[in-house]
């Protein structure tokens, strides 16, 4: 989508680090918060693209740079003094319903542009998949929970009857060895659910990190069409 005078994405950042940094990748990688490897990776060409949280940090560092530029490869790299002018004093005409709609397409055109789609699709396939499976195990882990308290509550029982007969110590040896067999199937689904509720917790994080991150885009590509 972008035009071929302002080339990749990748090359954009080669160009903001020339006009801003004189050419330093460490200095630029260090006012965006990234390493200075990821930037070497990029510029070299041998890794991806920048992520959502890259792209809102240049934005953010580097003002007079135009979102519409640096994401799309539209337009100039610059934002005019003008514009950044307007922006300020003037702020933004949309309502929020408006700006709402604008941010959703903001994100779809980011994930587009940047070749993201199936990576997207997957993910969201990947979330359905673990909430699927967080449900059915903690639905079995509740039911091993259960029958472990009765299987427990009925050795007790057996025990407190008194003198155990050899019947009965066999009977208790059984239950023994099946409490313990459940004991550990339990302990392995606890653990196996635990570590998917946590992955579905840093998700959720990164989710609303990028909600915050495309919004900060769009109010710079706001800013730039002003």
């Amino acid at each position: 989508m972008s035009p071929e005078g302002n080339g990749t994405v990748n090359q954009r950042l080669s160009e903001i680090i020339d006009a801003f940094e004189r050419g330093a990748k460490s200095s630029f990688a260090t006012k965006i918060g990234v390493t200075a490897q990821s930037i070497h990776d990029l510029i070299g060409g041998r890794k991806g693209t920048p992520s959502f949280k890259m792209l809102s940090s240049i934005l953010e560092n580097y003002p007079q740079v135009n979102a519409r530029w640096l994401i799309l490869g539209q337009e100039s790299m610059l934002i005019s003094e003008r514009s950044r002018n307007q922006s300020t004093h003037h702020g933004s005409a949309l309502s929020p319903e408006q700006f709402e709609v604008v941010r959703r397409e903001m994100k779809d055109l980011v994930i587009s542009t940047l070749g993201l789609g199936p990576a997207e699709e997957r993910r969201i396939k990947a979330n359905k998949a673990r909430a699927e499976q967080i449900t059915a195990l903690d639905i079995k882990t509740m039911r091993l929970k259960g029958r472990l308290d009765e299987l427990t509550a009925q050795i007790q029982a057996v025990e407190d009857k008194g003198p155990i007969t050899e019947k009965a110590k066999k009977q208790l040896d059984d239950m023994r060895d099946t409490r313990s067999e459940l004991a550990k199937e339990w302990g392995g689904s606890m653990q196996v659910l635990l570590t998917l509720q946590a992955e579905e917790k840093h998700d959720l994080r990164e989710s609303h990190y990028l909600v915050s991150e495309m919004t900060q885009a769009v109010q710079a590509a706001l800013k730039a069409s002003t």
